[in-house]
């Protein structure tokens, strides 16, 4: 499976909700992907206001398909997610489902149940709407692997606070030292499960925009793609990162085709422009040209 065909999106635009003005603002940004949030932006007392917003949301912009939208559900002290938040949000023009504090593959599996009996009822296609689970504990992180593997999942996102405060890091002196290991952990899992990259953390400093560069380009190194984020005005620093350069794309052109002329000549490696070129070097390569070929014809 190339990388262009696992749902990459680079920027997913939180939006609450209860908010229907701030939702129809983030679906008109440029964000690749935008999530209407039940959860973390919605007070207690206001879920049912907000599911209700949702629900007349979703029909009054499922006419206007611009970008991907997803949903954010809750989830109860038991484990498992709600019911009626993830009926609500099994609509025409849902692309997916964000699983907050995801830690057990049987609760993906009872999501997939409800999505497909009310698929049924509104006449949608269920394996259309994928699962995003997020790790956020170390419950989470030790469940990893049936995670990522289990049914309709289509990538992993990473909540960095959340999983500090679980481990009882509640003010690291490096954030990124204290979760390299978690991050690295999903990376694996999700290569192995052969699904998309994860999606990294928010970066909850609005205005910081070299902190929110700098933390990207960081997870991107380590082999996740793309990044949650809770105002538009991040979406042009997160696209920055994500987006293959044009010197990048002519470099990895220029190392696959370096590849095909071993192959033609029977060479296993030859060296492009200094560099050494084997088949792994041209894998990587040729990822890069597919991902910058998904990108031109989406934008």
């Amino acid at each position: 499976m190339s990388l262009a065909d696992r749902r990459l999106h680079r920027s997913y635009l939180y939006a609450s909700a209860e908010r229907p003005e701030h939702c129809r603002k983030a679906w008109a940004s440029t964000a690749d992907a935008v999530i209407f949030d039940l959860e973390d932006a919605v007070a207690p007392a206001n879920k049912q206001v907000a599911r209700a917003s949702l629900v007349g949301l979703l029909d009054e912009l499922r006419s206007r398909p611009v970008g991907s939208l997803h949903v954010r559900v809750n989830r109860g002290p038991d484990g498992h997610y709600d019911h009626d938040d993830v009926v609500a949000a099994v609509a025409d023009g849902v692309d997916g489902l964000r699983l907050p504090k995801a830690e057990s593959a049987d609760a993906l599996r009872e999501v997939v149940g409800w999505i497909d009996a009310a698929a049924a009822d509104a006449g949608v296609d269920p394996a259309a709407i994928g699962l995003y689970p997020t790790i956020e504990s170390v419950a989470g992180l030790t469940a990893i692997d049936t995670i990522a593997g289990a049914d309709r999942v289509a990538r992993i996102a990473f909540g960095s606070t959340d999983f500090l405060a679980d481990m009882a890091l509640l003010a690291p002196d490096d954030e990124q030292l204290a979760t390299v290991a978690a991050r690295s952990a999903i990376v694996i899992a999700s290569r192995s499960a052969e699904i998309g990259p994860p999606i990294d953390s928010v970066h909850t400093a609005i205005d910081d925009v070299a902190g929110l560069e700098a933390g990207a380009r960081w997870a991107r190194s380590l082999g996740f793609f793309g990044k949650s984020i809770v105002h538009p005005r991040q979406i042009e620093a997160v696209h920055r990162v994500f987006t293959p350069t044009e010197a990048e794309i002519e470099a990895a052109r220029r190392t696959v085709e370096a590849h095909q002329l071993n192959d033609a000549a029977g060479r296993g490696a030859s060296a492009e422009a200094g560099a050494f070129v084997d088949a792994a070097v041209a894998a990587r390569a040729r990822n890069l040209v597919a991902l910058a070929q998904h990108f031109e014809e989406s934008s």
